[in-house]
Protein backbone atom coordinates (compact mmCIF):
# COMPACT_ATOMS: atom_id res chain seq x y z
CA UNK A 1 0.00 0.00 0.00
CA UNK A 2 1.45 3.38 -0.99
CA UNK A 3 2.24 5.83 1.77
CA UNK A 4 -0.34 8.63 1.92
CA UNK A 5 0.64 12.27 1.99
CA UNK A 6 0.61 13.20 5.66
CA UNK A 7 -1.26 16.46 5.98
CA UNK A 8 -2.75 18.44 8.84
CA UNK A 9 -6.22 17.81 7.45
CA UNK A 10 -5.68 14.03 7.22
CA UNK A 11 -4.26 13.73 10.73
CA UNK A 12 -7.01 15.91 12.17
CA UNK A 13 -9.64 13.67 10.61
CA UNK A 14 -7.81 10.58 11.83
CA UNK A 15 -7.68 11.96 15.36
CA UNK A 16 -11.40 12.72 15.29
CA UNK A 17 -12.21 9.29 13.77
CA UNK A 18 -13.58 10.91 10.61
CA UNK A 19 -11.32 9.10 8.12
CA UNK A 20 -12.56 6.49 5.71
CA UNK A 21 -11.51 2.91 6.43
CA UNK A 22 -8.94 3.11 3.64
CA UNK A 23 -7.45 6.33 5.06
CA UNK A 24 -7.28 4.80 8.54
CA UNK A 25 -5.44 1.79 7.15
CA UNK A 26 -3.04 4.02 5.19
CA UNK A 27 -2.18 6.22 8.17
CA UNK A 28 -1.71 3.25 10.51
CA UNK A 29 0.36 1.44 7.89
CA UNK A 30 2.53 4.54 7.57
CA UNK A 31 3.32 4.95 11.25
CA UNK A 32 3.79 1.21 11.76
CA UNK A 33 6.38 1.21 8.99
CA UNK A 34 8.16 4.10 10.65
CA UNK A 35 8.18 2.25 13.95
CA UNK A 36 9.34 -1.16 12.81
CA UNK A 37 11.73 -0.54 9.91
CA UNK A 38 15.33 0.62 10.22
CA UNK A 39 15.38 1.92 6.66
CA UNK A 40 12.76 2.85 4.15
CA UNK A 41 13.52 3.94 0.57
CA UNK A 42 11.67 7.23 0.79
CA UNK A 43 12.70 8.27 4.31
CA UNK A 44 14.77 11.08 2.80
CA UNK A 45 11.64 12.44 1.12
CA UNK A 46 9.82 12.85 4.44
CA UNK A 47 10.47 16.08 6.29
CA UNK A 48 10.59 14.74 9.84
CA UNK A 49 11.38 18.18 11.25
CA UNK A 50 8.12 19.57 9.86
CA UNK A 51 6.16 16.50 10.93
CA UNK A 52 7.57 16.63 14.43
CA UNK A 53 6.97 20.39 14.70
CA UNK A 54 3.41 19.98 13.46
CA UNK A 55 2.57 17.05 15.72
CA UNK A 56 4.05 18.62 18.80
CA UNK A 57 2.30 21.96 18.27
CA UNK A 58 -1.02 20.67 17.00
CA UNK A 59 -1.51 17.48 18.98
CA UNK A 60 0.60 17.49 22.11
CA UNK A 61 -1.85 19.63 24.09
CA UNK A 62 -4.69 17.35 23.04
CA UNK A 63 -2.73 14.27 23.97
CA UNK A 64 -1.94 15.70 27.39
CA UNK A 65 -5.48 16.86 28.10
CA UNK A 66 -7.67 14.47 26.15
CA UNK A 67 -5.66 11.29 25.80
CA UNK A 68 -3.47 11.42 28.89
CA UNK A 69 -3.14 7.93 30.26
CA UNK A 70 -3.66 9.37 33.73
CA UNK A 71 -6.11 12.24 33.40
CA UNK A 72 -9.81 12.19 32.58
CA UNK A 73 -10.87 13.32 29.14
CA UNK A 74 -11.79 17.00 29.28
CA UNK A 75 -13.32 17.56 25.87
CA UNK A 76 -16.73 16.12 25.26
CA UNK A 77 -16.18 15.86 21.51
CA UNK A 78 -13.21 13.56 21.95
CA UNK A 79 -14.07 11.70 25.14
CA UNK A 80 -14.84 8.43 23.37
CA UNK A 81 -11.51 8.24 21.52
CA UNK A 82 -9.01 6.11 23.38
CA UNK A 83 -5.61 4.64 22.53
CA UNK A 84 -6.63 3.42 19.08
CA UNK A 85 -6.19 6.97 17.80
CA UNK A 86 -4.04 8.39 20.59
CA UNK A 87 -1.53 5.57 20.29
CA UNK A 88 -1.15 6.32 16.60
CA UNK A 89 -0.33 9.96 17.25
CA UNK A 90 1.90 9.10 20.20
CA UNK A 91 3.80 6.60 18.12
CA UNK A 92 4.22 9.02 15.22
CA UNK A 93 5.69 11.59 17.61
CA UNK A 94 7.94 9.02 19.26
CA UNK A 95 9.16 7.66 15.96
CA UNK A 96 9.72 10.99 14.27
CA UNK A 97 11.73 12.27 17.24
CA UNK A 98 13.58 8.98 17.40
CA UNK A 99 14.55 9.08 13.74
CA UNK A 100 15.74 12.67 14.02
CA UNK A 101 17.92 11.89 17.01
CA UNK A 102 19.44 8.73 15.59
CA UNK A 103 20.53 7.74 12.09
CA UNK A 104 18.18 5.56 10.08
CA UNK A 105 20.68 2.70 10.39
CA UNK A 106 20.77 2.70 14.19
CA UNK A 107 18.08 1.62 16.63
CA UNK A 108 18.05 2.10 20.37
CA UNK A 109 19.29 -1.06 22.09
CA UNK A 110 16.02 -1.53 23.95
CA UNK A 111 13.92 -1.43 20.79
CA UNK A 112 16.36 -3.69 18.97
CA UNK A 113 16.03 -6.19 21.81
CA UNK A 114 12.25 -6.06 21.78
CA UNK A 115 12.01 -6.43 18.01
CA UNK A 116 14.32 -9.44 18.06
CA UNK A 117 12.61 -11.14 21.00
CA UNK A 118 10.16 -13.33 19.13
CA UNK A 119 8.70 -14.70 22.36
CA UNK A 120 6.99 -11.41 23.20
CA UNK A 121 4.30 -11.51 20.54
CA UNK A 122 0.51 -11.13 20.66
CA UNK A 123 -1.41 -14.34 21.35
CA UNK A 124 -3.06 -16.62 18.81
CA UNK A 125 -5.94 -19.06 18.43
CA UNK A 126 -4.91 -22.36 19.95
CA UNK A 127 -5.47 -24.46 23.07
CA UNK A 128 -4.69 -27.78 24.71
CA UNK A 129 -7.58 -30.24 24.56
CA UNK A 130 -7.76 -33.01 27.16
CA UNK A 131 -10.23 -35.66 25.98
CA UNK A 132 -10.62 -39.37 26.62
CA UNK A 133 -7.40 -39.38 28.68
CA UNK A 134 -5.45 -37.87 25.78
CA UNK A 135 -3.90 -34.44 25.50
CA UNK A 136 -3.50 -32.61 22.22
CA UNK A 137 -2.52 -29.13 21.10
CA UNK A 138 -5.11 -27.79 18.68
CA UNK A 139 -5.02 -24.68 16.52
CA UNK A 140 -8.22 -22.90 15.54
CA UNK A 141 -7.44 -23.07 11.82
CA UNK A 142 -11.11 -22.48 11.11
CA UNK A 143 -11.51 -20.38 14.25
CA UNK A 144 -13.67 -23.01 16.00
CA UNK A 145 -13.53 -26.51 17.43
CA UNK A 146 -16.92 -27.93 16.55
CA UNK A 147 -18.55 -30.56 18.81
CA UNK A 148 -21.99 -29.81 17.37
CA UNK A 149 -24.27 -32.86 17.11
CA UNK A 150 -21.57 -35.05 18.66
CA UNK A 151 -21.88 -37.09 21.83
CA UNK A 152 -19.25 -36.37 24.45
CA UNK A 153 -18.34 -39.74 25.98
CA UNK A 154 -15.60 -38.42 28.27
CA UNK A 155 -14.98 -35.14 30.06
CA UNK A 156 -13.44 -32.53 27.75
CA UNK A 157 -11.16 -29.84 29.12
CA UNK A 158 -10.13 -26.90 26.95
CA UNK A 159 -7.06 -25.14 28.35
CA UNK A 160 -5.68 -21.86 27.02
CA UNK A 161 -2.24 -20.89 28.26
CA UNK A 162 -0.93 -17.34 28.31
CA UNK A 163 -1.00 -15.95 24.79
CA UNK A 164 -3.76 -18.30 23.63
CA UNK A 165 -7.41 -17.84 22.78
CA UNK A 166 -9.91 -20.41 21.57
CA UNK A 167 -13.44 -20.91 20.33
CA UNK A 168 -15.66 -23.98 20.45
CA UNK A 169 -19.20 -24.98 19.54
CA UNK A 170 -20.81 -27.39 22.02
CA UNK A 171 -23.04 -30.33 21.01
CA UNK A 172 -26.21 -28.22 21.52
CA UNK A 173 -24.96 -25.38 19.33
CA UNK A 174 -23.84 -23.13 22.19
CA UNK A 175 -20.81 -21.12 21.11
CA UNK A 176 -17.99 -20.35 23.58
CA UNK A 177 -15.04 -17.99 23.18
CA UNK A 178 -12.29 -18.67 25.74
CA UNK A 179 -9.78 -16.00 26.73
CA UNK A 180 -6.11 -16.57 27.54
CA UNK A 181 -5.07 -18.30 30.76
CA UNK A 182 -8.39 -20.12 31.15
CA UNK A 183 -9.82 -23.61 31.39
CA UNK A 184 -13.30 -24.84 30.51
CA UNK A 185 -14.54 -28.33 31.37
CA UNK A 186 -17.40 -29.93 29.45
CA UNK A 187 -18.68 -32.94 31.43
CA UNK A 188 -19.30 -36.37 29.96
CA UNK A 189 -22.73 -36.73 28.32
CA UNK A 190 -23.19 -32.98 28.06
CA UNK A 191 -26.64 -32.22 26.60
CA UNK A 192 -27.92 -35.76 27.18
CA UNK A 193 -29.60 -34.87 30.46
CA UNK A 194 -28.27 -31.44 31.30
CA UNK A 195 -26.12 -28.59 29.98
CA UNK A 196 -23.48 -27.64 32.48
CA UNK A 197 -19.85 -26.48 32.17
CA UNK A 198 -17.09 -25.48 34.60
CA UNK A 199 -14.95 -22.39 34.07
CA UNK A 200 -11.85 -20.81 35.52
CA UNK A 201 -10.62 -17.71 33.73
CA UNK A 202 -12.73 -15.85 31.19
CA UNK A 203 -15.18 -16.90 28.50
CA UNK A 204 -17.98 -15.45 26.41
CA UNK A 205 -21.08 -17.58 25.89
CA UNK A 206 -23.76 -17.48 23.20
CA UNK A 207 -26.24 -20.02 24.49
CA UNK A 208 -28.52 -22.10 22.27
CA UNK A 209 -32.10 -22.00 23.56
CA UNK A 210 -33.56 -25.07 25.21
CA UNK A 211 -36.20 -24.41 27.91
CA UNK A 212 -36.08 -28.07 28.99
CA UNK A 213 -32.33 -27.95 29.69
CA UNK A 214 -31.12 -24.73 31.25
CA UNK A 215 -27.50 -23.87 30.50
CA UNK A 216 -25.32 -23.52 33.62
CA UNK A 217 -21.80 -22.21 34.17
CA UNK A 218 -20.08 -23.21 37.41
CA UNK A 219 -17.38 -20.73 38.38
CA UNK A 220 -15.79 -20.68 41.83
CA UNK A 221 -18.67 -21.23 44.28
CA UNK A 222 -21.24 -19.54 42.04
CA UNK A 223 -23.58 -20.88 39.39
CA UNK A 224 -24.77 -18.83 36.41
CA UNK A 225 -27.99 -20.04 34.82
CA UNK A 226 -29.16 -19.04 31.34
CA UNK A 227 -31.86 -20.13 28.93
CA UNK A 228 -30.77 -18.59 25.64
CA UNK A 229 -28.63 -15.54 25.92
CA UNK A 230 -25.18 -13.99 25.53
CA UNK A 231 -22.96 -13.19 28.48
CA UNK A 232 -19.35 -12.94 29.65
CA UNK A 233 -17.84 -14.49 32.79
CA UNK A 234 -14.45 -13.62 34.27
CA UNK A 235 -12.67 -15.12 37.26
CA UNK A 236 -8.89 -15.36 37.56
CA UNK A 237 -8.35 -16.32 41.23
CA UNK A 238 -4.57 -16.25 40.90
CA UNK A 239 -4.75 -12.58 39.88
CA UNK A 240 -7.79 -11.20 41.67
CA UNK A 241 -10.51 -12.47 44.05
CA UNK A 242 -13.17 -10.79 41.90
CA UNK A 243 -15.82 -12.71 39.95
CA UNK A 244 -17.57 -10.79 37.17
CA UNK A 245 -20.54 -11.71 34.99
CA UNK A 246 -21.76 -9.32 32.30
CA UNK A 247 -25.02 -9.82 30.38
CA UNK A 248 -25.15 -8.77 26.75
CA UNK A 249 -28.65 -9.99 25.89
CA UNK A 250 -31.43 -12.17 27.28
CA UNK A 251 -31.30 -12.91 30.99
CA UNK A 252 -29.21 -14.85 33.46
CA UNK A 253 -29.64 -15.78 37.08
CA UNK A 254 -26.66 -15.95 39.39
CA UNK A 255 -26.81 -18.22 42.41
CA UNK A 256 -24.11 -17.59 44.95
CA UNK A 257 -24.39 -19.43 48.25
CA UNK A 258 -27.80 -18.44 49.61
CA UNK A 259 -28.31 -15.40 47.38
CA UNK A 260 -29.74 -14.99 43.89
CA UNK A 261 -29.34 -12.18 41.39
CA UNK A 262 -31.09 -11.72 38.06
CA UNK A 263 -29.35 -9.55 35.48
CA UNK A 264 -30.79 -7.44 32.71
CA UNK A 265 -28.88 -6.64 29.49
CA UNK A 266 -26.06 -4.20 30.12
CA UNK A 267 -25.68 -5.14 33.78
CA UNK A 268 -22.51 -6.37 35.46
CA UNK A 269 -22.49 -8.62 38.52
CA UNK A 270 -19.39 -8.41 40.72
CA UNK A 271 -18.49 -10.57 43.70
CA UNK A 272 -15.48 -9.79 45.89
CA UNK A 273 -14.36 -12.98 47.60
CA UNK A 274 -12.32 -11.19 50.26
CA UNK A 275 -15.11 -8.95 51.49
CA UNK A 276 -18.05 -11.12 50.43
CA UNK A 277 -19.63 -8.09 48.78
CA UNK A 278 -21.96 -8.50 45.79
CA UNK A 279 -22.87 -5.71 43.42
CA UNK A 280 -25.02 -5.33 40.30
CA UNK A 281 -24.56 -2.25 38.15
CA UNK A 282 -25.07 -1.01 34.61
CA UNK A 283 -21.80 -0.65 32.73
CA UNK A 284 -20.36 -0.01 29.28
CA UNK A 285 -20.58 -2.88 26.81
CA UNK A 286 -17.21 -2.14 25.22
CA UNK A 287 -15.34 -2.35 28.50
CA UNK A 288 -16.60 -5.85 29.26
CA UNK A 289 -16.32 -7.46 25.81
CA UNK A 290 -13.30 -5.62 24.40
CA UNK A 291 -11.12 -8.75 24.51
CA UNK A 292 -13.56 -10.64 22.29
CA UNK A 293 -13.54 -7.81 19.76
CA UNK A 294 -9.74 -7.71 19.67
CA UNK A 295 -9.01 -4.81 22.03
CA UNK A 296 -7.85 -3.88 25.49
CA UNK A 297 -9.92 -1.07 26.99
CA UNK A 298 -8.89 0.53 30.28
CA UNK A 299 -10.82 3.19 32.16
CA UNK A 300 -8.82 4.58 35.06
CA UNK A 301 -7.62 1.03 35.59
CA UNK A 302 -4.90 0.29 38.17
CA UNK A 303 -1.54 -0.43 36.55
CA UNK A 304 -1.32 -3.89 38.16
CA UNK A 305 -4.65 -4.90 36.59
CA UNK A 306 -3.51 -3.62 33.20
CA UNK A 307 -0.30 -5.60 33.47
CA UNK A 308 -2.29 -8.74 34.32
CA UNK A 309 -4.23 -8.35 31.09
CA UNK A 310 -1.15 -7.63 28.99
CA UNK A 311 0.96 -10.37 30.59
CA UNK A 312 -1.75 -12.95 30.00
CA UNK A 313 -1.84 -12.09 26.29
CA UNK A 314 1.84 -11.37 25.55
CA UNK A 315 3.07 -14.12 27.90
CA UNK A 316 5.45 -12.28 30.19
CA UNK A 317 5.93 -11.86 33.93
CA UNK A 318 6.41 -8.58 35.72
CA UNK A 319 7.23 -6.86 38.98
CA UNK A 320 6.16 -3.34 39.91
CA UNK A 321 7.87 -0.82 42.14
CA UNK A 322 5.60 0.37 45.03
CA UNK A 323 5.84 3.92 43.70
CA UNK A 324 3.46 2.87 40.92
CA UNK A 325 0.88 1.49 43.34
CA UNK A 326 -1.63 4.30 42.74
CA UNK A 327 -0.94 4.62 39.00
CA UNK A 328 -4.02 4.29 36.78
CA UNK A 329 -4.34 4.47 33.00
CA UNK A 330 -7.14 4.89 30.51
CA UNK A 331 -7.08 3.94 26.85
CA UNK A 332 -7.80 1.48 24.08
CA UNK A 333 -5.26 -0.56 22.12
CA UNK A 334 -5.49 -3.48 19.73
CA UNK A 335 -4.67 -6.95 20.98
CA UNK A 336 -2.60 -7.60 17.87
CA UNK A 337 -0.43 -4.54 18.54
CA UNK A 338 3.28 -5.31 18.41
CA UNK A 339 4.83 -5.59 21.86
CA UNK A 340 7.31 -2.81 21.15
CA UNK A 341 4.33 -0.52 20.57
CA UNK A 342 2.99 -1.41 24.02
CA UNK A 343 6.35 -0.51 25.54
CA UNK A 344 6.32 2.81 23.67
CA UNK A 345 2.86 3.65 25.01
CA UNK A 346 3.78 2.74 28.60
CA UNK A 347 6.97 4.77 28.46
CA UNK A 348 5.15 7.75 26.96
CA UNK A 349 2.75 7.63 29.93
CA UNK A 350 5.70 8.14 32.27
CA UNK A 351 6.44 4.54 33.22
CA UNK A 352 10.08 3.42 33.30
CA UNK A 353 10.66 -0.25 32.60
CA UNK A 354 13.46 -2.72 32.12
CA UNK A 355 13.27 -5.96 30.14
CA UNK A 356 15.01 -9.12 31.27
CA UNK A 357 14.04 -11.98 29.00
CA UNK A 358 10.27 -12.32 29.38
CA UNK A 359 10.26 -10.48 32.70
CA UNK A 360 9.47 -6.77 32.89
CA UNK A 361 10.58 -4.66 35.82
CA UNK A 362 8.72 -1.38 36.30
CA UNK A 363 10.86 0.90 38.40
CA UNK A 364 11.32 4.66 38.17
CA UNK A 365 14.77 5.64 36.98
CA UNK A 366 16.94 7.29 39.58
Amino acid sequence: MANPKITEELLNRYLLEECTQKEVEEVECWYNQLLTEKKQPDYHNINFDDIDFYLRNKFQDKIISDYSLEIQSKRKKLNTIYWSSAAAILLIISVSVFLIQFSSNTLNDKYTYIAQNQELNPGNFQATIVYNNKQKKVENTNNTLDFQHQKIVSDVEIITAKGEEFESILPDGTRIRINAGSSLTIPKNYNSFSREVYLQGEAYFEVAKNPQKLFKVNVSDAKIIALGTAFNVKYYPQESPTLKAFLLGGSIQIEHKQEQYKLEPGQLYTHESNSGMNKVQTTELDNQLAWKEGYFIFDHTPLAEILNELARWYNFTYSVDPSYQSKTLSGKIKRNQAFQDIVTILEFSGIDLELKGRHILLKPSM
